[in-house]
C-alpha cells in the first residue's frame, strides 16, 4: 500500500531492507549496512547529505533490525561524514 514516488531524483538512493524471506535477520542486516558502505564507496561521501532510516516498519510487518543494526550503521556513517535522520512516526521509538 506504501511506495514510493516513481518520479524520485536520481539523488535518491534505496538501500535492501533489513528483512529479507530468504536470510536471517542478522544476515539481511549485515547486507542492509553492505549496501550501504557500497553506496558511499561507489557515490562518494561528499556526495550523501544524510542517510534517513525507519527503524520499526510498522507499514511493512513491524520489521524490526537486530539490536546491533543501528550502532554499527551510525559508526559507518561517522566516519563519512553523513548525517543519520531517524524516521520514526508510528511509534516514537528513541534511538
Amino acid at each position: 500500500m506504501w511506495r514510493a514516488d516513481p518520479m524520485l531524483s536520481d539523488c535518491v538512493t534505496f538501500v535492501p531492507n533489513v528483512y529479507s524471506k530468504e536470510k536471517t535477520l542478522d544476515e539481511a542486516a549485515t547486507d542492509s549496512l553492505k549496501a550501504i558502505e557500497d553506496v558511499i564507496s561507489s557515490k562518494g561521501a561528499d556526495k550523501i547529505a544524510a542517510l534517513i532510516a525507519e527503524p520499526i516498519q510498522g507499514n511493512s510487518g513491524i520489521i524490526t533490525p537486530p539490536q546491533w543494526y543501528f550502532k554499527k550503521l551510525k559508526t559507518i556513517l561517522e566516519k563519512n561524514g553523513i548525517l543519520l535522520i531517524i524516521d520514526e512516526v508510528q511509534t516514537g521509538k528513541n534511538y
